[in-house]
């Protein structure tokens, strides 16, 4: 009798067993097929974006054409680093924004070797010409000053401090410089973080030809397939951003900012992309007004 209990435990277990594994399966499949749903509309989402931006381009340039076409200048160039890096340091949170973009940004200026001149010794100069100015104890909300506090972070530094440093240091100059200024708030961040990740990395290491990109498009192409954590689709979307920016007179920069962030409030993606994309384009045009103020139009 005992045995029979056993071999009937045994077979009772074993079909148990072979049950909660073909739930798992089941779930598991349905997990990925959300996923994969899920992150189609975003890329769908992402594209019609993308389109509703280069409508508006089409739009604001013929209105407001900048004075100064080149697509090569150095302040476009750093630029562009500001939006990489940025869009790569939100996942951190808004301070990873403005740590991480201001590295790239680091990297783009010594790989210019850029000679006689000189940040402003505070951002204040700049202020007017950034969006959401709402905390003045670090970029710790969703877009919190983010470009405001790029700009500060910088000066702070100065420009030649980070052509005169040895640039495999140049993560530690930031990030030594961000935690003094408590852009993160209480939160001490780690030299460790920009060292280890990978996207930053690849912008490091191959900053030299991406300065040599002779537009936004042979810029993004470059980004495209590299990043881990960036979407080909987002990278898109930024594109034109870049290029926008590129095109519309300078003082017309922080309205056509604010037109991008308004477009992107609106689309249907979810909380965490709109307010990474929308930091990314405030870092860019907060970098744009300040790198044209030092590099003019060179």
């Amino acid at each position: 009798m005992k045995k029979l209990f056993l071999s009937m435990a045994v077979v009772l277990a074993t079909v148990f067993a072979a049950s909660c594994s073909n739930d798992d399966a089941e779930n598991s499949s349905v997990t990925k097929t959300e996923n994969r749903k899920a992150e189609q509309k975003k890329e769908k989402e992402l594209l019609g974006l993308k389109e509703r931006i280069a409508h508006m381009n089409q739009e604001w340039v013929q209105r407001a054409p900048a004075m100064e076409t080149r697509s090569t200048s150095r302040w476009k160039i750093v630029g562009k680093a500001d939006i990489a890096g940025a869009k790569i340091g939100r996942r951190l949170g808004s301070w990873g924004a403005v740590i991480v973009g201001a590295a790239a940004s680091a990297y783009a200026i010594y790989k210019t070797q850029p000679k006689h001149v000189a940040l402003p010794p505070t951002a204040e100069p700049y202020e007017e010409a950034t969006i959401v100015r709402v905390s003045h104890t670090g970029a710790t909300g969703p877009t919190d000053s983010v470009g405001y506090y790029h700009n500060k972070l910088l000066a702070s530094i100065g420009i030649d401090k980070i052509v005169a440093a040895n640039y495999a240091d140049i993560e530690r100059l930031v990030v030594d410089a961000a935690n003094k200024l408590g852009i993160a708030g209480k939160q001490q961040v780690q030299a460790g973080l920009l060292y280890g990740n990978a996207d930053l990395q690849f912008l490091k290491n191959n900053m030299g030809r991406l300065n040599n990109a002779a537009s936004s498009a042979e810029y993004c192409t470059m980004l495209r397939g590299n990043l881990k954590t960036v979407d080909d689709a987002e990278i898109g979307m930024l594109e034109e951003y870049m290029t926008g920016l590129d095109a519309i007179e300078a003082a017309r920069r922080l309205e056509y900012t604010r037109a991008t962030v308004g477009l992107i409030s609106e689309s249907n993606l979810p909380d965490d992309v709109k307010n990474s994309l929308a930091g990314s384009v405030i870092v860019g045009n907060a970098g744009a007004n300040l790198w044209q103020a030092v590099y003019g139009g060179h």
